[in-house]
């Protein structure tokens, strides 16, 4: 019985390498990765924390955390 659907693994590999040797893709990826990326990293940093504990205030943030 041959593997379908999703669990083709070589049909996944071979999509993936095709798609991601197209010179248009690889542009685009490292064009807008990067700014995604360091984003994200911005709005976790000044996300506030909602964990309770006696540790912890209740206003602590990314930026608190990565900073003790």
């Amino acid at each position: 019985m041959g593997r379908k659907g999703l669990f083709d693994l070589e049909k996944h590999f071979a999509f993936y390498g095709a798609y991601h040797s197209n010179p248009v893709n690889i542009l685009i990826h490292t064009v807008s990765v990067w700014p995604i990326f360091f984003t994200v990293l911005v709005l976790l940093y000044f996300t506030p924390l909602s964990v309770s504990s006696s540790t912890f205030s209740p206003s602590v943030s990314w930026r608190d955390m990565a900073c003790s």
